[in-house]
């Protein structure tokens, strides 16, 4: 059964940037006919969901994401600008320090409002007093004015109350992240008991184990848009990435600004970088086995062939590299991006006329690992030049240099043993010429006859 449906659901706030205090002001404004300059925010937009009875529902988001808005026009303390809520039942909220409650009555007092707020006779909150006092282990502070309390106890009064007014649906904001941590204990084990007992409930929290553990849904607000609702686990994990993406944003936009800084006249320096994930979003936490785009600008670049280095030092390097690009834009797309969880560096270059000096570091986070093989895994030695011997590992790597020639993305290994370890077979090639190709202990043994420059022999170290 469906207690809570939010259909369509937006909410607008119009925020007077020029306000209008006296007469004076009122009068002038009036003769020049000029209206106070308003802005309008959409603090919700577009918000569809549907809670069933029983179920905690988490929400996660950003400060300013639209998570206590939601909750206020769910307990009906705020209506909406666009769209409707329908609650099946009755509703205790705790949505911010003191909500119900006067600072200028006692504790014992404001227990006795909130209860006929929320609908209860005298005799129902005088039967309910002695466990609200107990929960809250308040015992000594009941006489004692409100306005005296701390945060904390406001907030264990407030639970304390809303848990006994027998409501079907208890709406929490982030009000117990002021408490002990014994007390917020005390209050999700009382949230576990709620489902058993077939309550619901709708948790706002930035406490994102909590989220993990006691909710059965969650949704991620971002911007007053749902990004997101579903499954806790997976709603949480993109939350994360979401954090993690938009502190590596702003540690490379900073690194953008400082070589900017540096550059002088004509020299060449990086303009942008921007990262996307499968779905063409702009993010630097990406996935483990699925595609990948880069976006790289440079001023006074004009034609060359840029590449790009992950550099990790547990797993060595991987160089991501295309030939073509124009005016200064190079677009590199990764079929299947062959890295383990962790944080990676990217080093930039370019080869080409307007080269850039360098290389230049920003940073990403790949999480999650594919176990399906990547068809596009290959080993390419002097993957720049192509005019000295290339060595390649993969499972179609006799047209590596043709797919080379045609612009398209190769991924390069610096490290032999992982690419002997996961390809099956390997091709050898001599000034754009195919030597000879078979299983990748046959081809390095053919490669080390070829090898006549000093740097590569000590690269390879066989």
């Amino acid at each position: 059964m469906k207690v809570i449906e939010v259909k369509n659901l937006s909410k607008a706030f119009e925020i007077i940037h020029k306000k209008r205090d006296t007469l004076k002001e009122n009068f002038i404004g009036f003769l020049k006919r000029e209206d106070a300059e308003k802005e309008t925010i959409w603090s919700l937009k577009d918000i569809n969901f549907d809670v069933k009875k029983g179920e905690c529902i988490g929400i996660v988001g950003e400060n300013a994401s639209g998570k206590t808005t939601l909750l206020k026009i769910i307990g009906k303390i705020l209506n909406p600008t666009e769209g409707e809520v329908v609650v099946r039942g009755k509703i205790a909220p705790l949505l911010t320090l003191g909500v119900g409650f006067d600072p200028e009555l006692t504790a014992r007092e404001n227990v006795y409002l909130y209860g006929s707020i929320m609908g209860l006779s005298q005799r129902q909150i005088d039967e309910r007093y002695h466990n609200i006092v107990k929960f809250s282990e308040l015992d000594n502070f009941m006489n004692t004015k409100l306005k005296h309390f701390s945060s904390g106890m406001e907030v264990r009064l407030g639970f304390a109350t809303a848990i006994n007014v027998d409501a079907d649906i208890l709406l929490v904001d982030e009000v117990l992240s002021v408490g002990d941590g014994a007390f917020q204990k005390k209050c999700l084990d009382k949230f576990e008991e709620f489902k058993r007992q077939g309550k619901t409930i709708i948790y706002v929290s930035h406490g994102l184990d909590s989220i993990t553990k006691h909710c059965d849904k969650a949704i991620f607000l971002h911007k007053g848009r749902t990004k997101a609702f579903g499954d806790t686990e997976k709603v949480v994990e993109l939350y994360k990435n979401h954090l993690i993406s938009k502190q590596l944003k702003t540690h490379n936009i900073d690194i953008l600004r400082k070589i900017k800084e540096a550059s002088k006249d004509n020299f060449p320096y990086i303009e942008n970088l921007k990262i996307f994930n499968q779905n063409k979003e702009e993010s630097y936490v990406l996935e483990s086995g699925k595609t990948t785009y880069l976006l790289f600008k440079s001023a006074n670049l004009l034609t060359g062939t840029i590449f790009i280095t992950y550099i990790n030092g547990n797993d060595g390097g991987v160089i991501l590299f295309s030939k073509n690009f124009q005016k200064g834009t190079a677009i590199f797309k990764i079929e299947s991006l062959p890295l383990t969880e962790g944080n990676y560096e990217i080093s930039i270059g370019c080869l080409g006329g307007g080269s850039i000096t360098g290389p230049y570091k920003f940073k990403i986070y790949v999480y999650g690992y594919s176990e399906t093989p990547n068809v596009n895994r290959i080993f390419i030695e002097n993957p720049i030049t192509l005019d000295k011997e290339v060595l390649a590992f993969g499972r179609d790597c006799e047209n590596v240099l043709k797919d080379f020639e045609l612009g398209k993305t190769l991924i390069s290994f610096t490290n032999i043993d992982e690419a002997k370890k996961n390809c099956s077979k390997a091709a050898l090639f001599l000034r754009k010429n195919l030597v000879f190709s078979g299983a990748p202990s046959e081809v390095i043994e053919s490669y080390k006859k070829c090898i006549y420059d000093s740097t590569v022999k000590k690269f390879i170290q066989i």
